[in-house]
């Protein structure tokens, strides 16, 4: 097996355990501490595509007008959590490998917005990720790995940082992929 072909298949488990397994942060919510989680989101997908005046009546930030906006980021973000499948459909073509990356580093840049100070008008859409652990303790699994509690709201986990590093992989491997294709010729 190639270098580029491994380097790719590590990125995209990473990026993979880090949506189904790993938690990407913790945050205060209406019922106590919640996961914000890629499992989160797909146990929300019902709320958000079914019945999106959920939103607006459990969580008073939400409005009538946000409802748009929740229909537009949840198929940003249903986009978002494939994206490791994407990464590996980078085996086969790897410029497809280098789009999944970019969308998984993409993805770690929104929820580090999201978590962030400045964000604290967009913090609320934050809540489409949120849900509670599945089993407690173990899945998704969170690891704090940044303590930052900005007005006692979040701790940002290890399913962000390695978000960062699997999309690293990714785009690593298409480039040396895509060099490999360059000198052979």
């Amino acid at each position: 097996m190639k270098i580029e072909k491994l380097v790719i298949i590590i990125g995209a488990v990473i990026t993979l355990l880090s949506t189904f397994f790993f938690s990407f942060g913790q945050t205060n919510a209406i019922d106590g501490r919640t996961h914000i989680s890629g499992l989160g989101f797909l146990f929300n997908l019902p709320q958000i595509f079914g019945d999106p005046s959920y939103w607006i009546s459990t969580f008073p930030a939400y409005t009538s007008e946000d409802i748009i906006t929740i229909y537009i980021l949840g198929v940003v973000f249903t986009i978002f959590i494939f994206s490791g499948v994407i990464q590996l459909l980078g085996l086969k073509n790897k410029y497809v490998g280098i789009s999944g990356a970019i969308l998984t580093i993409a993805f770690a840049i929104t929820i580090t917005y999201l978590m962030s100070p400045p964000a604290i008008d967009s913090k609320r859409f934050g809540a489409l990720l949120w849900n509670s652990q599945i089993i407690d303790g173990v899945w998704p699994l969170d690891i704090p790995v940044i303590n930052a509690n900005w007005y006692g709201y979040i701790n940002i986990s290890l399913g962000t940082i390695t978000l960062y590093i699997g999309g690293g992989f990714g785009i690593a491997g298409g480039i040396l992929g895509t060099l490999d294709h360059f000198r052979s010729k």
